[in-house]
């Protein structure tokens, strides 16, 4: 219910007129992690990034609402004969048009999703290239989707806990996760989103079951995520 909230409620009224308007992404990383905040999925380790943009449908993050909201905004209310060759101007910096338009603002956010725009007008994505307007928007909708996979495991490269993390199964995973009870699935997310955990609590499933640190006899964070909640993140393993 939380999340369905960030959707039809926290997004459309706190990023009301997102479609035509920049944000920077500090906003963004506020936004998510009030976000994280407000469906009690914060904490030590814990990354927005899976969390909002794969745990969960990628749309309960805030700036895959917003690329989303301005390719709808665009389809709906532009033209293709007048919006194909500006935007393929604004791609190739042969366009003295101000830098915070519509279709400036439409350029870049299909940037954030790693997509380009041909001296066509066509946009390219990694399945290849599609025409921005006759394409029917669950496909673009999808497309984004994966877009978006790879998007979050550029942003986790530091991680190695999220290696390859662009060949995971999110569809799946999040179909083996509502299939839990509503306490296994608490405890699902928690692995799959980098949650770290003291040793304390960490000794009871790992060998040797000591509750310090060998290097400064303290109490150490440690990554809970077991090799094979790993094999699920990182290749869609979710069928048992």
């Amino acid at each position: 219910m939380k999340t369905r909230a960030l959707v039809i409620a926290a997004w459309p009224r706190g990023l009301h007129g997102i479609a035509s308007t920049g944000l920077g992404s500090h906003l963004f990383r506020r936004l998510r992690a009030g976000a994280m905040r407000g469906i009690q999925a914060d904490g030590v380790g814990c990354s927005p990034w899976v969390q909002l943009g794969m745990i969960e449908h990628p749309v309960c993050d805030p700036l895959f609402w917003s690329v989303m909201q301005s390719i709808r905004c665009v389809r709906d209310c532009a033209a293709l004969d007048f919006i194909q060759p500006v935007l393929t101007q604004l791609a190739f910096g042969r366009s003295e048009l101000p830098a915070k338009t519509i279709t400036q603002t439409l350029l870049t956010r299909l940037q954030c999703l790693g997509w380009s725009v041909r001296p066509d007008g066509r946009v390219k994505d990694s399945l290849g290239s599609f025409c921005f307007f006759t394409t029917n928007l669950p496909e673009i909708d999808w497309r984004a989707q994966i877009s978006w996979q790879a998007v979050v495991s550029q942003q986790l490269t530091h991680r190695s806990g999220f290696a390859d993390l662009q060949q995971a199964d999110m569809h799946g995973t999040r179909q083996w996760l509502r299939s839990l009870t509503a306490e296994d699935a608490g405890l699902g997310r928690k692995m799959l989103n980098g949650a770290h955990f003291i040793n304390e609590a960490a000794q009871h499933w790992q060998t040797p079951g000591d509750d310090v640190c060998q290097f400064y006899q303290g109490m150490m964070f440690t990554n809970f995520v077991p090799v094979a909640i790993q094999g699920i993140i990182a290749f869609g393993s979710v069928r048992y």
